[in-house]
């Protein structure tokens, strides 16, 4: 019996906030917020669930984020799955099992996922890494994108410092809205490298295919090379 009252004294509480209200810094279980929050210091939670608008002061670390409206996190972001639609700012890094958003995801940091899927906007002030990197909308990363698997669908204008990884791929999207839809980046360089639509220095890789729309002024190539006779590349040589 004592065992029992000392469990229940150590299991994080669950808290709600309807309307406004706020949040003191500290250990929680489940969070969920419908209307206004704000989160005062660091915090630690098995889940957080928004639907409305929530500014964390501090740092956020939580197994589960699902957000429906906005979410602005003033510290770093640490957590397992992050889900929802709507807006999700984090001012500093952010490290993440998996992302399935939908709206736009801004990261002023450096941003580490392994499996990362994203439907709108992403933006990373620092560098991107990701096992599987799945972009439907663009994409602005200062720094080098490094992905074991990277798919960029282009709705409009995307810009990185460079890619890196193991497959590459990249192309417009089909709909009439998004004809600007066209990648600038320094490098690209990966074990297969299928491009459109790119603007690219360098291109690198074992087997590369170069688009229509693209403009390259090198390609280096291993095993296998090919290019659209619509796409203009300044030279392409093997090594």
């Amino acid at each position: 019996m004592e065992r029992d009252r000392d469990k229940a004294r150590q299991a994080p509480r669950d808290l709600t906030i309807t309307g406004e209200g706020t949040l003191a810094g500290g250990t929680y279980g489940r969070v969920r917020i419908r209307g206004e929050g704000e989160l005062h210091g660091d915090i630690a939670c098995e889940a957080l669930r928004v639907l409305g608008n929530c500014r964390a002061e501090g740092r956020l670390d939580a197994q589960v984020v699902d957000v429906t409206g906005t979410l602005d996190v003033a510290d770093g972001m640490r957590g397992g799955r992050v889900l929802g639609r709507g807006t999700v700012t984090v001012r500093k890094d952010a490290v993440w099992s998996q992302v399935r958003y939908r709206g736009v995801l801004t990261v002023d940091g450096g941003c580490r996922a392994d499996r990362l899927d994203v439907r709108g906007m992403l933006n990373v002030g620092g560098d991107l890494d990701a096992e599987a990197c799945v972009i439907a909308g663009t994409l602005t990363v200062e720094g080098f994108v490094n992905a074991e698997s990277l798919e960029l669908v282009l709705f409009g204008p995307s810009r990185a410092g460079g890619i890196g990884g193991g497959k590459v791929w990249v192309r417009p999207s089909r709909m009439p809205f998004a004809a600007d839809g066209e990648l600038t980046v320094d490098e690209v360089e990966g074990d297969e490298v299928v491009l459109d639509r790119t603007i690219a220095r360098v291109v690198r890789g074992g087997r590369v295919t170069i688009g229509r729309g693209c403009r390259v002024d090198v390609v280096e190539y291993r095993e296998a090379y090919e290019a659209d006779p619509r796409a203009e590349v300044g030279e392409a040589r093997k090594v």
